[in-house]
């Protein structure tokens, strides 16, 4: 099995479009040894649907040896944790691309409702489980800003802030049910008082670099 390359933490940002994410990104980049990157079109959702194929294959066709004649042949011999690791290990090293000096590594995406319906908590478990040790950073911001923004104005306002509304909802359930490994934070409250970070700073067992952050936060964004 090809080795993951190391990292103390991996960090997810999991949001929807024109929430502030990408300032929440630049505030954790002020963690020593972090790298937290952007996002890359949600490319861990195929990988996690082959998995759960490997996954289902083994488990439901592959539950007893079967024959060279057999239509599931070698289903038996699938090993879906392997399977999985080699995934993420892949993903790590050609898509996040962590240098020898990376100590806290992960990324935003903006694109996890994609996922089929209910199957985005399955999908957020799984990253937990084969991007260990896994934070996940819930981040929400007032759907009617939301929907303001020129990002969505192809789509009915009503319609993105339900859609803003209902993800909330499911962030805030998954939150709820893994407390341990997630953590929500509001774009309104800290675009408004940085120091209301220091919450998540500490959910993560890092220091809140107080200059950094305002730092950060003075930077122009480039959209």
């Amino acid at each position: 099995m090809t080795a993951r390359p190391d990292f103390e933490k991996f960090i997810v940002i999991v949001t929807y479009g024109r929430s502030g994410s990408t300032l929440l990104q630049t505030a954790l980049q002020t963690i020593p040894g972090a790298m937290i990157r952007g996002e890359n079109n949600n490319l861990l959702y195929p990988l996690f649907r082959a998995w759960k194929r490997a996954h289902n294959t083994r488990y439901n066709q592959g539950q007893a040896p079967i024959p060279a004649h057999g239509p599931w042949y070698g289903a038996d011999e699938i090993v879906p944790r392997r399977f999985g690791e080699e995934l993420a290990g892949l993903f790590v090293r050609e898509i996040l691309k962590p240098t020898p000096q990376t100590r806290v590594l992960g990324f935003k995406e903006i694109r996890f409702h994609d996922a089929e319906p209910g199957e985005m908590p399955e999908f957020l478990d799984f990253i937990r489980e084969f991007f260990p040790p896994c934070r996940l950073v819930f981040n929400t911001r007032r759907a009617a800003d939301v929907a303001r923004s020129s990002w969505w104005k192809d789509v009915e306002t009503e319609k993105v802030m339900e859609m803003v509304e209902d993800l909330d909802r499911q962030y805030a359930d998954y939150v709820a049910a893994h407390s341990d490994t997630s953590f929500l934070v509001r774009y309104d409250d800290y675009v408004k008082d940085r120091a209301s970070l220091r919450a998540l700073f500490d959910f993560l067992g890092e220091a809140y670099d107080e200059a950094a952050i305002e730092a950060a936060f003075a930077r122009r964004l480039p959209h």
